[in-house]
């Protein structure tokens, strides 16, 4: 029983283990034009990746050709396997065009306290 409770507790310690991800403090030095390797070395490996599809990019103009998320848990990670087209608000992510480099990217966007704003 002993044992149990250790590891419970050390499952439960590690998603909190250490506030800051390597992305985030690295993610102030991306800029438009950054290839692949180079975003990959600031901020290392993606915790997902999406590619837009063709109707898609046909539909918007300047849509993205692929897009690489940082900081998904399991819940961002379904969203994004129903969802593709939309990153989760709660991801930092990076766009890239189609030759490869950055063309946009966004920090997570915070939830408000008005989330349920239309319920009365």
């Amino acid at each position: 029983m002993k044992r149990l409770l250790i590891l419970l507790t050390m499952l439960l310690a590690i998603p909190n283990a250490g506030c800051q991800q390597p992305h985030e403090a690295g993610f102030g030095a991306l800029h438009d034009g950054m290839s692949h390797q180079q975003v990959r070395d600031l901020l290392g490996e993606p915790s997902m990746t999406f590619y837009a599809s063709e109707e898609s990019r046909a539909e918007v103009d300047n849509a993205y050709q692929e897009r690489w998320q940082y900081g998904d848990n399991f819940s961002t990670r379904a969203t994004g396997a129903v969802f593709p087209e939309n990153a989760p608000d709660r991801v930092w992510v990076v766009y890239f065009d189609e030759s490869g480099r950055v063309s946009g990217f966004r920090e997570p966007i915070p939830e408000t306290d008005n989330w349920r704003s239309d319920v009365k």
